[in-house]
């Protein structure tokens, strides 16, 4: 970033402001105030093919106390146009490495809970929320009060805040434990519905096309709330096992109830059940996943049935060694069968094998068993706002960004 970058990095800033869910600031400061309150390194514009700033972002100090030298708040803009399109990733990611060269321990963001595109990009570069702070501030009301208002839709509300936080001085151990793992893990099992591919979207997709008039999210949510109750019937031993296609066309029958649905015919029924064989994975699967089966063995260790799978695998683009799971174990996760005879399927031992996952319930039955644990965010599978497994919830092996970032940290 440099003095004549100031005009578009002041405009980015007041474009931010505009939305009423970027900062309390109600406008953009000077030059020479942004100049003296932003650490000199790291800071970075992003620019398009004419030179043109499309997004920045700096850093603040907390406080001028000697203890805290190396604590710094991220500031993250990128123009109203360029939104969504990988910006934002590139400034923070390139913002963290920058940090750590200047001899940074810990960045921290102050976001507002409704800024689910900036709370996703932060958890997914490593951040976790560490605390709210409720009713913290208040928005600068749209009363003329000698002030030019950014505030917009929230002027004079009360706005909690979510604290989020990246430790940077964990890196070399991070990198030492893969050292480690190289040696002790021979195997790797994914968890796959939200962990490697986005069921809700797809669901909802699928219900869209089916023409069902109804809300397709708020559908493919109800469809997907059935899912463990069902399963727990046979966990319990209330039902014999039964393969996940039979579950999702049954709660599909109850979810059509439940909404009104009438007048689908068997085929129909049949046709949306299969949806489930082609769900999308999410950007970062395909190519983690490659990467790390150059190094480990790899394969699912899911809940969905082989054939569901085997559909899944070449739809996706998904890479298995092996299709393990529920129905090879005639178990449904959580049951401890449903991990200790996929880990002996392959012959190993729980501590040979990794369990990677989305989601720390998983993890932790896995865990307790001698598997070692791999753990990333999807805060897209039910959306910010349902506050689920958005960061670790346990002492897992490693926390990662996604999958790319996992299979960095494993050496692949």
């Amino acid at each position: 970033m440099r003095v004549g970058d100031a005009p578009e990095v002041l405009a980015i800033y007041e474009a931010g402001i505009a939305t009423g869910h970027a900062t309390f600031e109600h406008v953009a400061p000077s030059w020479a105030d942004f100049d003296r309150t932003r650490l000199e390194r790291p800071r970075l514009v992003a620019v398009d093919e004419g030179g043109a700033v499309v997004g920045w972002a700096a850093v603040q100090p907390v406080s001028t106390r000697p203890v805290y030298a190396g604590v710094g708040e991220v500031g993250l803009y990128v123009a109203p146009g360029w939104r969504g399109r990988s910006i934002g990733r590139a400034l923070l990611e390139r913002l963290i490495e920058e940090a750590r060269r200047a001899g940074l321990w810990t960045l921290q963001a102050g976001i507002f809970p409704e800024n689910a595109a900036s709370l996703a990009l932060h958890r997914t570069c490593g951040f976790r929320i560490v605390g709210r702070r409720e009713r913290i501030g208040r928005m600068v009301p749209r009363a003329d009060d000698g002030f030019r208002t950014g505030s917009g839709v929230m002027a004079g509300h009360w706005r909690d805040v979510l604290l989020l936080e990246r430790r940077l001085e964990e890196e070399k151990v991070v990198t030492d434990r893969a050292v480690e793992m190289r040696t002790e893990v021979r195997a790797l099992l994914f968890d796959v519905f939200g962990t490697l591919v986005d069921w809700r979207a797809s669901i909802a997709r699928a219900v869209e096309a089916a023409d069902l008039e109804v809300d397709a999210d708020a559908f493919a949510r109800a469809w997907r709330a059935r899912y463990q109750p069902a399963m727990q019937r046979i966990r319990s031993g209330e039902r014999g096992f039964v393969t996940l296609d039979r579950l999702h066309r049954e709660n599909l029958v109850e979810t059509l109830a439940a909404f009104g649905v009438e007048g689908l015919d068997e085929a129909a029924i049949d046709r949306l059940t299969f949806a489930w064989h082609r769900l999308d994975p999410w950007e970062d699967a395909v190519p983690g996943l490659t990467r790390l089966k150059s190094r480990y063995v790899v394969a699912p260790c899911s809940n969905g049935n082989v054939a569901l799978m085997v559909d899944l695998a070449r739809h996706a683009g998904l890479v298995w060694d092996a299709v393990l799971g529920a129905e090879p174990a005639g178990a449904y996760k959580p049951s401890p069968q449903a991990y200790l005879r996929s880990v002996a399927m392959l012959g190993l031992e729980p501590a040979r094998c990794m369990m990677v996952a989305a989601h720390n319930d998983d993890l932790a039955a896995a865990a307790a068993l001698g598997l070692k644990t791999a753990f990333f965010p999807r805060p897209e599978e039910h959306g910010i706002e349902a506050g689920r497994d958005l960061g670790p919830t346990g002492p897992w092996t490693f926390v990662a960004r996604d999958l790319v970032d996992l299979a960095e940290r494993l050496g692949c």
